[in-house]
């Protein structure tokens, strides 16, 4: 196992990774350095065991260098060992993917946050329509509401994920879907 120790060091001294693939949009770019000024920077930096080159926050390191001066410090987490590529390659995959699902009910309930509060903050989050000013206590609506579509498909899945593949990708294909 990996042990991890907190460090802290300036923003220009991080260097980008050079085979990182993820990549950012314009419209995303934005949208972090404006979560980075009202949130600020909750999430350590990942970095390899040179103390520098950025494994985890390419995105965020680019967006603080460009907003604060070189000698701004951020905290980094550094492994305690030097990392073959394999594992390197391992982590940069690791801290961009999301193991868990999102709890539409908790969503929908317990946060005060908007359907347009989320939406307008561009997270890889699919709100279903059937979440837009609802809430799951209610009742759901009647299936003669529905009944009018030509072809009425029922699908069941394993898990949320495999749902919002299919979600997007019929969505994609312009079909009108709804979920009950």
């Amino acid at each position: 196992m990996i042990n991890w120790n907190t460090r802290k060091i300036k923003i220009g001294e991080l260097e980008l990774f050079e085979s990182n693939p993820r990549t950012i949009s314009t419209k995303k770019y934005i949208k972090l350095k404006e979560s980075l000024d009202e949130l600020g920077i909750f999430r350590p930096f990942i970095v390899d065991y040179d103390c520098k080159t950025v494994l985890g926050g390419n995105q965020r390191s680019r967006a603080l260098l460009e907003k604060f001066a070189a000698d701004y410090e951020v905290i980094i987490m550094v492994p305690d060992k030097e990392l073959s590529q394999k594992e390197k390659e391992k982590i940069v995959l690791q801290d961009n993917s999301h193991y868990g699902s999102w709890d539409m009910d908790v969503i929908s309930n317990d946060f005060e946050l908007g359907v347009d509060e989320i939406e307008d903050m561009d997270l890889d989050l699919v709100i279903p329509d059937i979440l837009d000013g609802i809430s799951f206590e209610e009742e759901e609506p009647p299936l003669s509401d529905v009944s009018k579509k030509k072809h009425i498909l029922e699908v069941q899945l394993a898990n949320d994920m495999e749902l919002r593949d299919l979600h997007d990708d019929l969505v994609g294909k312009g079909y009108m879907v709804k979920e009950l």
